[in-house]
């Protein structure tokens, strides 16, 4: 099978689980109701983030030492660039207008609730690293 056609296949799941989940999320509301459809939409989220971690390892398993590097840098950077860029975002106009038309509600009111939500990422992720970090320091420390 082509490579192509082989991460297609692997990364088709990242688009037709949210797409079924969306399509279907209306008659599961009603069906399971609304408590259970915030955990099942918990759920599908934790697993497409999970399977979308697992594809990229199994893309890094063939990269040699300067690839990888190059990964590591992106990753490090890249996520930093990304949060600068949706904080400017929300500071220009054009996009307050878009999201508020989006949801149907006054601008200051979604801004608030992006805001809010952004932060949380942003310190959820600085928390993560920190414990990743010293969960490996502390399996790499000498035990001596």
């Amino acid at each position: 099978m082509p490579a192509t056609r082989r991460h297609v296949l692997r990364a088709a799941p990242l688009v037709i689980i949210p797409t079924a989940f969306l399509a279907s999320g209306p008659w599961l509301k009603t069906a399971i109701g609304s408590e259970a459809m915030t955990w099942l939409a918990a759920a599908v989220s934790i697993f497409v983030m999970g399977y979308a971690w697992y594809i990229a390892i199994c893309f890094q398993r063939g990269q040699d030492e300067v690839q990888k590097a190059g990964a590591d840098f992106a990753t490090k950077w890249g996520m930093t660039a990304g949060q600068i860029a949706f904080f400017v975002l929300l500071a220009l106009p054009p996009f307050q207008t878009m999201v508020g038309e989006l949801v149907n509600q006054p601008r200051g009111k979604v801004l608030l609730g992006m805001t809010i939500g952004a932060v949380g990422v942003v310190l959820l992720q600085a928390i993560g690293t920190v414990v990743a970090n010293m969960i490996w320091w502390k399996s790499h420390r000498d035990p001596a």
